[in-house]
């Protein structure tokens, strides 16, 4: 699936004011893929959901402060020789990498699947969690999904 149909997005914008398209649009510019823009516009609204305040860096490192923000999200963050989707970092010092594995580039083969574990204890070793969810698991509930991360993050803050 390469994009999100019509209905799929009036689907999950219901109870959203009319900015949820354009919202869309703006992840879509931010992000390498479709499942990816998917995914941080389900950050951006479940941060809306939670009284969360939501910020977007396309800067490629992490900032010393989050800017006013409850939850800074960072696409295509620089971590050593690896990007990851997204680095998210909440303001009670907690911090989760999310990767969004769409079929094509991960585990697809044997090299890939490496290629993720490798990266993924690289990651873990410099302090971040990770959160991977597959393309379909993203399609189906992608609010689902990000409801999971900001989870993650508030619980990860007090322990």
């Amino acid at each position: 699936m390469n994009g999100l149909t019509d209905y799929q997005l009036e689907e999950a914008t219901k109870g959203y004011s009319k900015v949820a398209g354009e919202r869309f649009n703006a992840c879509k510019l931010a992000t390498n893929s479709h499942i990816e823009a998917w995914m941080l516009w389900a950050i951006w609204c479940a941060c809306d959901r939670e009284g969360e305040s939501f910020g977007l860096s396309l800067e490629r490192e992490m900032p010393a402060d989050l800017g006013g923000t409850s939850v800074l999200v960072i696409p295509q963050l620089d971590i050593g020789n690896y990007k990851a989707d997204f680095a998210i970092a909440y303001n009670q010092g907690s911090r989760i990498i999310v990767e969004c594995d769409g079929h094509d580039f991960h585990e697809k083969t044997k090299q890939q699947a490496q290629h993720d574990k490798q990266r993924d204890r690289f990651v873990q070793d410099k302090g971040w969690k990770i959160y991977r969810f597959t393309g379909s698991e993203i399609y189906k509930s992608p609010l689902t999904c990000a409801n999971g991360v900001i989870e993650s993050l508030r619980r990860a803050s007090y322990e």
